[in-house]
């Protein structure tokens, strides 16, 4: 089940974001939520004018891309953590068990944007395409990363397709298509 470091990154994501989701409770994790959504599509619109902040630290322009966009969207995150922080302290007494034990599902939910959009971000910027060749979970994000492609531009959307279809016609390890 787990072929390499993708597999173990996409479980990670989704174990702590349950988690998470149980400590933090519901308005905490649909905060959350939103914020990966808006994350998303912030990263998607401004990650080619903000990459040539990162010109100089790569030496590839597909890296500085994929470090503007990683930025972009775990700022927003940062950001929504902030804002859910503060309006949490509004929920108490009874209430909180129930808020728990939905933010847990909350959590799950948003394990799988997440690891969407992770999934998104190497199809769109491919670094190491055997990565998602190999990968177990990966084809169980497609067709999240297939609904959630159409809120992002046109150009990264066409890298997104392009990369996409080559890892689909790939055989997998044991002969399937996915």
């Amino acid at each position: 089940m787990i072929n390499n470091w993708l597999d173990i990154l996409i479980l990670a994501i989704i174990v702590i974001t349950f988690v998470l989701g149980l400590v933090k409770g519901f308005l905490r994790m649909i905060i959350g939520i939103a914020a990966a959504i808006a994350g998303l599509i912030i990263a998607a619109i401004y990650y080619r004018p903000f990459s040539h902040v990162f010109d100089r630290m790569f030496s590839s322009e597909v890296w500085a891309q994929l470090v503007a966009f990683a930025v972009i969207f775990i700022a927003v995150l940062i950001i929504g953590a902030l804002v859910s922080f503060l309006l949490s302290k509004v929920v108490k007494g009874p209430l909180r068990f129930i808020d728990r034990v939905l933010g847990g599902a909350l959590g799950l939910v948003e394990g799988v944007l997440i690891c969407g959009v992770l999934v998104i971000a190497q199809l769109a910027f491919p670094v190491d395409k055997e990565a998602l060749m190999r990968s177990s979970l990966a084809p169980y994000c497609y067709w999240l990363t297939k609904g959630m492609v159409q809120v992002i531009p046109r150009e990264l959307k066409e890298k997104f397709k392009e990369t996409y279809q080559e890892i689909v016609d790939a055989p997998r390890d044991h002969g399937e298509k996915i």
